[in-house]
């Protein structure tokens, strides 16, 4: 076991707290803290009332007794003030050996549902746990790529299914593009996908009618053939929807047709039954009544803070120090996936943070291929590249067109401080400096 010079209270708070939030999704409150450190540091209930400014009676009667029962809860051991010292000691020791325990993961696609990889952005999770929970909710998830909004989805459907109610996720960038050609095959492919994942036999042709249109029968497929079909709440969940953006036939339409469907829970009983969730990087101009963009419930996926990257960095297993943390962050920012893909290679390849950061700019680096894609994007498109080398170029952020700045933005390529936009991290200002000046040079 950890002697008692390593073993601070601020590693037993951490590791206690950690505890109390899996097991209640919420963490201690502020007066529970209190009373804990003051008995972890030996102090009786009236020298701990003194400090925190309460009443001795009232520590013991009313926060002591909930705290010890909520750690015995949290921590699967008998905690009273006569023993919390011993077993805060066996609860530091447990998650020291859960990190020690955990394999280094690639960080490639979605986050595993049990892996011990996945950072809590906090509070994010357990309000969007709450609002599933909302009668005809819709939340909106809002992030550039690589930012976790699958991962976060992923864990908001398993939320729905503990609470018994039948999930869909549905990633839209998995459809042919014959299925975009027109709003009414659109549709029918939604309702049969749907339909699909529940068990629930496809009976199109008996509830669609050509005279009402793509969104009425829709509807009404939903409504009558779904919906009525099942007892417990349905949670569906759209990733990828920026897909719809690049058909102008089917967006308008089909966007408004989520937003409708938003508005019916407020007055038709059944579609309270409907929980939807929407993933996507940004949205286009649209019809402010139609769009299901400024309504229901928005979360918007951030950079990892430094705690956040410090957190990650322990369960890789390295020491990077409060300097080296700032090191990497000053190159990549907090960028969930460029944070993860270096905490790996420092891990798993020996690799010393000073080669991975002199590397990480050029072609010899880790972020090779992520640069590449991200190049070839820009060549292929040279009005973008033309934008973003205005946004490189800038030290004071620039203003650049709505539509060319949406599609930086959902590459991850740049962030908005107000009208302006800079690059998202230094990375991206150093690898792209000279390559964009080539490129545009031989136009």
């Amino acid at each position: 076991m950890s002697s008692e010079s390593e073993l601070t209270w601020e590693k037993v708070y951490e590791a206690v707290n950690n505890a109390v939030y899996q097991k209640f999704g919420e963490y201690m409150k502020d007066s529970e803290v209190e009373v804990l450190q003051g008995c972890w540091e030996g102090k009786t209930y009236p020298k701990i009332a003194v400090r925190g400014n309460y009443s001795s009676s009232y520590i013991g009667r009313n926060i002591g007794p909930d705290l010890w029962k909520k750690l015995t809860e949290a921590l699967g051991e008998k905690v009273s003030k006569t023993n919390c010292r011993e077993a805060l000691k066996r609860a530091s020791l447990k998650s020291k050996q859960q990190i020690a325990a955990t394999e280094i993961e690639f960080p490639e696609g979605v986050v595993p549902l049990e892996s011990g990889f996945y950072v809590e952005r906090s509070p994010i999770e357990l309000n969007c746990y709450q609002e599933i929970l909302q009668p005809g909710a819709l939340l909106r998830i809002k992030a550039p790529q690589k930012m976790g909004k699958t991962s976060l989805l992923n864990r908001i459907i398993a939320r729905a299914k503990d609470q018994n109610y039948r999930t869909v996720i549905l990633n839209l960038r998995e459809p042919d593009r014959s299925r975009f050609s027109n709003l009414d095959k659109f549709l029918r492919w939604f309702c049969a996908c749907v339909s699909k994942k529940l068990g629930i036999a496809t009976q199109l042709n008996n509830n669609w009618d050509e005279d009402l249109g793509g969104n009425v029968n829709c509807t009404t497929y939903f409504e009558l053939h779904l919906l009525e079909e099942i007892e417990s709440p349905l949670v569906l969940a759209l990733d990828e929807v920026d897909r719809v953006f690049d058909y102008p036939e089917i967006y308008q339409d089909f966007f408004g047709l989520l937003r409708s469907w938003y508005e019916e829970a407020k007055n038709l009983p059944i579609w309270e039954k409907l929980r939807l969730v929407v993933a996507y990087s940004t949205e286009y101009e649209l019809n402010i009544n139609q769009s299901p963009f400024n309504v229901g419930f928005p979360v918007e996926l951030n950079d990892f803070a430094v705690e956040q990257v410090e957190s990650l960095a322990q369960l890789h297993k390295l020491d990077l120090g409060s300097h080296g943390v700032n090191q990497l962050m000053t190159i990549v920012g907090g960028n969930p996936y460029l944070i993860r893909l270096a905490l790996y290679h420092l891990a798993a390849d020996n690799l010393t943070l000073e080669k991975l950061l002199e590397d990480a700019p050029t072609d010899a680096g880790i972020y090779r291929d992520r640069l590449l894609c991200h190049l070839e994007a820009l060549q292929q498109n040279l009005d973008l590249a033309k934008a973003f080398q205005k946004v490189i170029n800038s030290t004071e952020g620039t203003l650049i067109e709505t539509f060319t700045k949406r599609k930086l933005y959902r590459m991850g390529l740049i962030e908005e401080r107000g009208d302006r936009v800079f690059p998202r991290c230094e990375l991206y200002r150093q690898y792209f400096s000279d390559r964009l000046s080539s490129l545009l040079a031989e136009i």
